[in-house]
């Protein structure tokens, strides 16, 4: 039997820029994709991977995000909240607040609200447990094939992390496993989740999992496309 998956973190609260018009008066979770808000293909994803509990980090136009999930029990889910309150904390800074609800959990899984990761995420979840860093984070090696790469990674260890870097050939997939204590390492309450990683590699406590299939996101036009495509391909394969 595999072991309970932890809570899944979920980074909602983007303004979605990128995006132009599609999330102008909309949050980027609730785009349609494939006839549905994303965010339904990202839950159902979720939890066909083994997640039962989900918090939905939330900020720009957050409350149509809860209005549509609401408990998650559509989805199978338990899912609950933490709203920004108005105040851009940045993306470290608004788990390090959403982890104050909820102080019984040890552990906690992190992605993004515009990542759709169709993987097999208990390997990475067992490379953890066994690692026993303060954090785990999953790469690909992308020698900048989908977006810059930022990522250095060696025998199972990230090494570097870096927006923006050269010479690097991974990149973060956007799925992380933490220690509740690691967010002790970063000082106040507003910062990137780039202040974690770079607090966590100093340490020698960020370990790394190389996943085989590349990612795909909504962040953009053309990630948008390519997402909806994947996801029409999968519902024609399960008729």
């Amino acid at each position: 039997m595999n072991p309970l998956m932890p809570t899944v973190f979920i980074l909602a609260g983007g303004l979605g820029t990128r995006l132009g018009s599609l999330a102008a008066k909309t949050p980027k979770a609730m785009v349609v994709v494939a006839g549905e808000p994303f965010i339904a293909h990202q839950l159902r994803l979720l939890k066909s991977r083994g997640f039962n509990r989900v918090v939905l980090c939330t900020g720009h136009l957050g409350e149509e995000i809860e209005n549509y999930v609401q408990s998650g029990a559509a989805f199978g889910l338990t899912v609950d909240y933490s709203h920004d309150g108005g105040i851009r904390l940045g993306t470290g800074g608004s788990i390090k607040a959403a982890l104050k609800s909820f102080p019984e959990l040890a552990t906690l899984a992190l992605t993004y609200g515009d990542s759709y990761l169709d993987i097999d995420f208990y390997p990475a979840r067992n490379a953890f447990a066994d690692s026993g860093k303060q954090g785990l984070m999953t790469v690909f090696h992308n020698c900048n094939r989908f977006g810059a790469s930022n990522v250095r990674f060696e025998q199972g260890q990230v090494l570097h992390y870096e927006k923006g870097g050269s010479n690097l050939e991974y990149i973060d997939y956007g799925f992380s496993f933490l220690r509740r204590e690691s967010f002790d390492l970063v000082d106040g309450d507003m910062f990137d989740l780039s202040i974690l990683w770079q607090n966590l590699i100093t340490s020698s406590q960020l370990a790394g999992y190389q996943v085989a299939e590349r990612f795909f996101e909504i962040g953009t036009a053309e990630g948008l496309a390519e997402t909806e495509a994947l996801i029409l391909s999968k519902a024609k394969n399960s008729y």
